[in-house]
């Protein structure tokens, strides 16, 4: 059973966060209960945008900070006494060398091109936005009015 894995961009777990695990595993005990054996796998999705900005934010190394974060994730997580197991953190090498190995095969095998192509972007974030994270035109992290540009992909 596979939840999403939360961003470690910000001191600690959310009551969303903490509802969205406990739902899961207690679906999970009451499986094992049953005789159905399940696994919970669990991670950190620690690459990107939301990371780094915290990291900006509190005038810290993006590296540091977010192991931090992390750590303290890991004493909550562990106080809700969930049957997760923890696999992966998505800014660790041994993680995204198979991302981007997997990358590779698909450049050897031409399943990549390139062009150029309309985006949203936020010029605060300095970054595209996927459609979903446009709110009426305005970037849903900063309320930032979102712009149209032709960004090389």
């Amino acid at each position: 059973m596979l939840t999403m894995f939360p961003y470690p961009s910000g001191n600690g777990l959310h009551v969303g966060h903490a509802y969205n695990y406990a739902v899961m595993d207690s679906y999970c005990r009451w499986k094992n209960f049953k005789g159905i054996e399940t696994f919970q796998p669990f991670g950190y999705d620690a690459f990107g945008l939301p990371a780094e900005n915290y990291a900006i934010k509190h005038n810290r190394d993006p590296r540091e900070i977010t192991y931090e974060n992390i750590d303290n994730f890991r004493n909550q997580m562990d106080r809700m006494t969930t049957n997760y197991e923890e696999l992966v953190t998505t800014s660790d090498p041994s993680y995204y060398k198979w991302s981007q190995w997997l990358f590779t095969k698909m450049v050897e095998h031409d399943m990549t091109y390139k062009k150029n192509a309309p985006v949203n972007f936020c010029p605060s974030c300095d970054t595209a936005l996927a459609n979903a994270q446009v709110i009426e035109d305005k970037c849903e992290r900063c309320s930032t009015k979102v712009e149209q540009r032709d960004m090389n992909q």
